[in-house]
């Protein structure tokens, strides 16, 4: 394992400079085919390099990424190398700010790359609207990035938290004062958890635009893609993720004293819809799951679990589909067309 002894402080950045705007964490794992490419985008954001840092998380990398980071961090001055032993990605935010100075926090991949000048044009706007979220759309074609134009729209609350984090902008402050971090472990749907918390605690409007900002890989080797192959190894850790979310996102709703809105019945129909589809990507049987939800306080039967995720005729199939599995041919041959339209 390489050893990378530089590690500059965020308590030295505090001294120097109060009035940062914005702390971008990266969390880095074994990524020297693209963190180059990631960097270099964060370093074309038209702030000037006293209002924003960049927290690159480095979760015990084996090969050269921690050196590619540290050559950022040795030629700019706002770039900080933040070293761990392997915990995994939520472990690696979850440092990131425990150090974060800036007012607003965005999280971006380390294999993924941003739109320059993006977060000029967000802080700028969310400022100006006293936006306490803003998230934007994403793409896996270098083709369609775009530039933000300032076109954005408020979106119904319930429809908020799906996203990954990297698409959002937050506020420091909300996630400062509830403490809110990632939970470590789980590993799919762990960013829709923090979304969801994060989004009931701050009690405001959410801010979006549709424009593609925001480039993502996926590779062969991540859990999205085994899920996509149909990989039997990460089963387990999928269902038990999924389940997990399910019963925390009740347990916080109820704790918090939150109501029981709109929100929180698409929040969790949004997660059991994935893991019953997962049941069938996975050729396992449902009722297990159905039980096991059924134990945490949720029940199918509860028709508010039965609203669309989503307004397009994909969600509102795969919410028809989801709810009627019990037939089961009229199941099994409606995910065949739902996978041959799902594509």
């Amino acid at each position: 394992m390489i050893s990378v002894s530089t590690e500059k402080k965020c308590d030295s950045l505090v001294k120097r400079n109060n009035d940062i705007l914005l702390s971008v964490i990266v969390p880095v794992y074994n990524c020297e085919k693209y963190l180059d490419e990631c960097l270099s985008s964060l370093t074309r954001q038209g702030l000037n390099d006293k209002e924003y840092e960049v927290l690159i998380v480095n979760d015990g990398s084996t090969d050269k990424s921690a050196e590619i980071a540290l050559s950022y961090c040795e030629k700019y001055h706002n770039f900080y190398l933040l070293n761990q032993e392997n915990q995994g990605v939520s472990a690696a935010r979850n440092k990131g700010l425990d150090s974060a100075c800036g007012k607003y926090i965005a999280f971006v991949d380390s294999d993924d790359y941003v739109a320059d000048n993006l977060y000029l044009n967000v802080v700028s706007l969310i400022r100006k609207r006293n936006f306490k979220t803003f998230y934007f759309g994403s793409t896996s074609s270098q083709d369609k990035l775009e530039s933000f134009n300032g076109e954005y729209y408020i979106p119904p609350k319930e429809y908020s938290c799906k996203m990954p984090v990297w698409r959002y902008l937050f506020s420091n402050e909300i996630i400062q004062k509830y403490n809110l971090r990632f939970s470590v472990g789980v590993k799919f749907c762990e960013d829709f958890l923090f979304n969801y918390k994060y989004i009931q605690l701050s009690n405001s409007a959410v801010a979006a635009t549709a424009q593609c900002l925001y480039y993502y890989r996926i590779f062969g080797e991540s859990a999205t893609a085994k899920v996509r192959l149909r990989d039997d190894s990460v089963w387990k850790i999928y269902y038990e993720s999924y389940l997990f979310v399910v019963g925390e996102i009740k347990r916080f709703t109820l704790e918090n004293q939150k109501p029981l809105d709109g929100l929180y019945y698409n929040s969790i129909s949004a997660v059991i819809q994935e893991m019953l589809w997962g049941c069938f990507i996975f050729k396992k049987s449902p009722l297990k799951a159905i039980a096991e939800l059924k134990d945490k306080g949720v029940s199918l039967e509860d028709n508010k679990f039965k609203r669309p995720y989503g307004d397009s005729f994909k969600y509102k199939f795969k919410t028809w589909l989801t709810y009627n599995f019990r037939h089961k041919f009229v199941f099994i041959f409606t995910c065949f067309i739902y996978r041959l339209i799902g594509k």
